[in-house]
């Protein structure tokens, strides 16, 4: 009898490469997922535009193709910054500084910009332009000793503070028309 089964059992129709391939794939999506959140970042996981959760540091993993990641500095960031504008006499300035930034908030930050940090020099640059465009000669030539109450202005990017700001060097093209405007600024 038992060589009559033998002859009626059906041999396998292919589902061992499929099992194969399968297990192959599951791992492969879930060696994919795994990220290693190195010291001294934060992890961000963003899901539809929504914080998910923020991972400090160890392994995390993350659904593929649903979950985006975004790593951020939790130590202060210095950035160069060079703003180009016009002063209220028309000459043209060039300012030169470097600004550092921390963020205090990894979530708020993430939710502002995917790169909040750069986001924040941006508008630091912008607000300096600004102020460059609203400024005579005479007041650029102190604005290296700036108010530190500057730094609070600067940036509303929320989850991210401006720590400190140095003025390295500001450049100004002088013109005949931009010296007889400035000697009645100092007049």
């Amino acid at each position: 009898m038992p060589a009559a089964l033998a002859l009626w059992t059906p041999a396998p129709t292919g589902a061992a490469p499929w099992v194969v391939f399968a297990i192959l794939l599951s791992a492969a999506v879930i060696a994919g997922s795994a990220r290693l959140v190195p010291t001294g970042q934060w992890l961000v996981v963003v899901r539809s535009g929504r914080v998910v959760r923020v991972a400090a540091s160890g392994l995390t993993f993350h659904i593929i193709g649903l979950e985006r990641q975004v790593l951020l500095a939790r130590g202060p960031i210095r950035m160069p910054l060079v703003v180009c504008g016009r002063s209220t006499e028309g000459a043209e300035v060039r300012l030169f500084a470097e600004a550092t930034f921390r963020i205090v908030d990894p979530a708020l930050a993430a939710r502002s910009s995917l790169e909040p940090l750069q986001l924040a020099a941006d508008e630091a640059e912008r607000t300096l332009g600004g102020l460059i465009g609203r400024s005579g000669l005479a007041s650029l030539a102190v604005l290296p000793t700036y108010d530190h109450d500057l730094e609070q202005t600067l940036i509303t990017v929320r989850g991210v503070r401006l720590t400190a700001l140095r003025i390295d060097r500001i450049d100004v093209e002088l013109t005949a028309c931009v010296l007889r405007a400035a000697g009645h600024q100092v007049k």
